[in-house]
């Protein structure tokens, strides 16, 4: 996964929902911070996780919430 155009002070909201072959994992961006050191997706098809991000010019910091 990749991220283009945020500066510093920037937030984005993103939304993955689990196709039909469910529990996908993406390869986060470096400089990703998670509350917990970790993070994951709900692997239940057609279920939704929504992540924010706050950029502070170095690091990404996430947010989320799981199993729409």
């Amino acid at each position: 996964m990749s991220i283009s155009g945020m500066t510093a002070g920037d937030y984005a909201t993103l939304l993955i929902i689990q196709g039909t072959t469910a529990s996908r994992i993406d390869n986060w961006i470096t400089g990703s911070k998670f509350p917990s050191a970790t993070f994951s997706f709900t692997s239940t098809q057609n279920k939704a996780d929504i992540f924010g991000v706050y950029y502070n010019g170095t690091n990404y910091y996430w947010t989320y919430n799981l199993n729409y």
